[in-house]
């Protein structure tokens, strides 16, 4: 799982669904949240987690999608397996991890130093724990 540090932007809530907006590295992402577990307040530092399957990769911004969570990055490693490549990139000062099939990756053709964008839906990131309480 990969582990980014970011601080609570923005909290809005109605009924059991929060939005909580953060700021990692200057980028904005979007966690979308049942029933919050954890009271998060805006100022809030907090690690986030991210499963590596739900990283999706695009040469370009989408500027047209469904997707809030757009981060650009840089390749700053592949490995490649039998049937996954795992694809490590670099987003400011914190590393992002992204397993894809062999197949999509060799049809991106990525290369290492490659800028790609990082696409995570809103429900795949959970705070993993906050820093500051």
């Amino acid at each position: 799982m990969s582990k980014l540090s970011a601080t609570v932007v923005s909290i809005t809530s109605y009924e059991m669904l929060s939005i909580v907006t953060f700021d990692v590295c200057g980028h904005t992402l979007q966690m979308m949240s049942l029933d919050m577990q954890k009271r998060l307040h805006e100022g809030d530092k907090v690690v986030l987690g991210i499963k590596p399957w739900s990283v999706a990769l695009v040469h370009k911004k989408v500027e047209q999608s469904s997707f809030t969570n757009q981060i650009l990055a840089k390749v700053v490693r592949i490995e490649e397996g039998e049937l996954l490549t795992r694809v490590v990139l670099e987003v400011g000062e914190e590393r992002l991890e992204s397993v894809i099939l062999r197949q999509n990756a060799a049809d991106l053709a990525l290369h290492e130093g490659d800028d790609v964008v990082a696409v995570i839906p809103v429900g795949d990131i959970s705070v993993a724990e906050v820093t500051d309480v």
